[in-house]
C-alpha cells in the first residue's frame, strides 16, 4: 500500500549571559542558577513534545493542504476520501458527514464506520472496534458517561447503553484543543477514538541535551538545549473523529 512519511522535528532553546555580568557576579548568583536551567529546559521540552503531538491531532490531521505534510496518501488523517490503497482507486472515510460533538450517536457512528472499514485490498474488513476515545477535558461529563454509564445520558426511555461494553480506555488531554467548525472559539469540543490496533508513533531521534560554548561574537556565555523526534502515524485505519 501507500508508503509511509513522518514528520520530522527539531526545538532547540537557549540562554545568554554577557561576560560582564558574569564577571560581577560578586555573590555566585549566576553560578548557581545556571548549573540548574537544565533541568527547567528539560521540562519545557517535555511540554513542548505534547503540544506538537496534541497539535498533529487536532490540526495536521484535519488539515486541507495537498498535500498534507506527513501524510502516507496526501490526504488528512481524518478523511472522508482516503484511497483504498496505492492502486485502488476507491475512496473510504473515517470521520462523519458533518462536525458533530460527542455523544452515544456520534459515538456509535464511529462504531460502526471502524467496524466497516475495508483493509488496502478493498475487501477485507478491519472489523476492529473502539479501544480508546480521546477527548479534551471540557467533554470529561459526556465522554465518562458515555464509557462508563448504565444508560444513555440525556435520554427519557433509559436507553441501554452498549458503549459500556466496549470498556473503553478514555484519554483526557488538556493539550489535545479541537474545536468544531460549527461551535464557538476556543469550544475545544472535538473527539476522536482508534481501534487497539491504530499506532499513532512518537520516535526519538536525539534526546534531549544541553551544551555551553563562549560566542566571541557577542561577547557572552551561552547555555543552549535541544531535542529532535518525528510524528505521524502508520494508517489511518481504526480510526474515526468527527469532521471538522
Amino acid at each position: 500500500s501507500f508508503s509511509k512519511g513522518w514528520l520530522p522535528i527539531t526545538r532547540t532553546i537557549g540562554d545568554a549571559v554577557s561576560e560582564e555580568d558574569w564577571d560581577d557576579d560578586e555573590y555566585g548568583v549566576l553560578r548557581r542558577v545556571i548549573p540548574g536551567r537544565a533541568g527547567a529546559m528539560g521540562e519545557i521540552f517535555m511540554e513542548k513534545r505534547e503540544w506538537d503531538a496534541a497539535n498533529f491531532l487536532a490540526v495536521t490531521a484535519y488539515s486541507t493542504a495537498s498535500p498534507v505534510p506527513g501524510s502516507a496518501d496526501g490526504v488528512s488523517y481524518f478523511n472522508a476520501s482516503h484511497r483504498a490503497s496505492l492502486n485502488i482507486a476507491n475512496t473510504l472515510s473515517n470521520v462523519s458527514s458533518a462536525p458533530v460533538q460527542l455523544s452515544h450517536t456520534a459515538y456509535y457512528a464511529g462504531y460502526a464506520n471502524m467496524m466497516n472499514q475495508k483493509a488496502p485490498n478493498d475487501y477485507s474488513l478491519m472489523c476492529s472496534k473502539p479501544a480508546k476515545l480521546l477527548y479534551n477535558p471540557v467533554n470529561r461529563a459526556v465522554a465518562t458517561q458515555i464509557a462508563k454509564g448504565d444508560w444513555e445520558r440525556a435520554t427519557n426511555n433509559f436507553d441501554m447503553n452498549a458503549a459500556k461494553m466496549d470498556n473503553l480506555e478514555l484519554i483526557e488531554w488538556p493539550h489535545y484543543r479541537k474545536t468544531l467548525s460549527t461551535s464557538a472559539a476556543n469550544a475545544w469540543d472535538g473527539w476522536a477514538i482508534f481501534g487497539e490496533g491504530n499506532e499513532l508513533p512518537f520516535m526519538d531521534r536525539q534526546k534531549f541535551r544541553s551544551k555551553s560554548d563562549y560566542d566571541l561574537n557577542v561577547g557572552a556565555y551561552v547555555w543552549v538545549g535541544s531535542v529532535r523526534y518525528d510524528i505521524g502515524a502508520r494508517d489511518w485505519r481504526e480510526s474515526y473523529s468527527t469532521a471538522n
